[in-house]
């Protein structure tokens, strides 16, 4: 059974096809994982906006084949790590299905609250789904352990129509979240 990482956001044009499409880049060959995105609100069966698209491939991964889809139940209840672009999106996924509390977090705060552990380790051999869920558990244990921070720092803005400097900063946030969350499962290349 591979180990699923939800990505959410609003329209799923933009952060979360761009997180999930650098996830899948950046995860080492030999690791279970699946990587798919969904939106609150989505622009359902529309691509990865044009300019999401560019900066995905500048980062090296591939945008296509992409179309935005609508957050379900199912896909929550499916998936083992669910990360939102904004604390809004994660309070959203909670009120769909409370259970996923301890496997929701916004993008950023999961590589945040991950710093203050010891590197994960596995033996030498590709962790299995339940050593990647209880990793996320770990993770999740240090809520209300670190000093308080400002929710709205985990929040990556939505560039969707805004400017091109906008949207290489969104897709910088997206990279950089998604090298610490790939850090902090062991899981990358």
């Amino acid at each position: 059974m591979s180990f699923g990482v939800l990505f959410v956001c609003t329209g799923n044009v933009c952060r979360s096809p761009m997180a999930e499409r650098l996830l899948l880049a950046r995860v080492a060959p030999a690791i279970d994982v699946t990587s798919r995105s969904a939106g609150l609100s989505p622009l359902e069966g529309f691509p990865v906006d044009p300019r999401s698209a560019a900066a995905v491939r500048e980062l090296g991964a591939d945008p296509e084949d992409h179309l935005a889809r609508r957050l379900t139940v199912q896909m929550i209840r499916e998936s083992e790590l669910i990360l939102t672009a904004e604390h809004t999106h994660r309070g959203a996924v909670m009120r769909v299905e409370p259970m996923a509390m301890t496997r929701t977090f916004t993008l950023r705060e999961f590589g945040w609250l991950a710093q203050s552990l010891p590197p994960a380790e596995y033996g030498g051999d590709p962790p299995t789904t339940a050593e990647l869920s209880k990793r996320v558990a770990q993770v999740a244990r240090q809520r209300g352990t670190l000093p308080p921070h400002d929710q709205s720092e985990d929040d990556i803005a939505d560039p969707h129509r805004g400017t091109d400097a906008q949207m290489t900063t969104c897709a910088q946030q997206v990279a950089r979240s998604v090298d610490a969350v790939i850090a902090a499962l062991g899981i990358g290349r």
